[in-house]
């Protein structure tokens, strides 16, 4: 069971225990894009459409229906019960609190892996159609030199990468361990 959100903070449980569903996950990330509060329907009918290939029709109406009560029934009272959304039973919306900002650094984490892939592929990428050409061309020194920028450069972007990934981690780890040694 979810806590009370009386507390400021979620556990790495309660954070893990709302993610686990892709209903959920679907809720926290239509509201963050829409950025005000949605009609419980209008999320019920985006998530029928998106959970198979519809066509142009759309979700079919018992579709929306299960995608409804699902939502109304289960992922959206657990969300209440977090703290992270309202949801307000006489207009039928669903709003984000400020504590849903907990749990976007977990539901984004992918996108960041992706884009420091893409770096690291982009200098690999770089420094072979630089380097193997010069390998034909240049003299001993010149391919040390390009070697050198090479490497360089892929210190630096692992430098860039452990900075932007580590405060999440020492957050993380800091509240294990108080928890732990509390």
């Amino acid at each position: 069971m979810i806590s009370n959100s009386a507390t400021t903070t979620l556990s790495d449980d309660e954070i893990f225990e709302l993610l686990a569903n892709p209903r959920r996950r679907f809720v926290l990330l239509s509201l963050r894009e829409s950025g005000q509060a949605i009609p419980l329907t209008d999320i019920a009918d985006s998530m029928a459409g998106a959970s198979r290939d519809v066509g142009v029709s759309g979700p079919d109406r018992a579709e929306r229906k299960r995608a409804y009560v699902s939502l109304y029934q289960t992922h959206i009272p657990s969300l209440v019960d977090a703290g992270v959304v309202t949801y307000d039973a006489d207009s039928g919306f669903v709003a984000l609190t400020d504590r849903a900002n907990m749990l976007f650094p977990f539901l984004d984490l992918s996108d960041h892996d992706d884009d420091w892939a893409m770096r690291y592929l982009i200098i690999a990428v770089v420094g072979l159609v630089v380097y193997v050409p010069a390998a034909f061309v240049g003299t001993p020194s010149q391919l040390a030199v390009i070697g050198m920028i090479f490497l360089a450069s892929v210190l630096l972007v692992g430098v860039f990468h452990r900075r932007a990934v580590r405060p999440s981690i020492k957050r993380r780890t800091k509240r294990r361990m108080t928890r732990r040694w509390a």
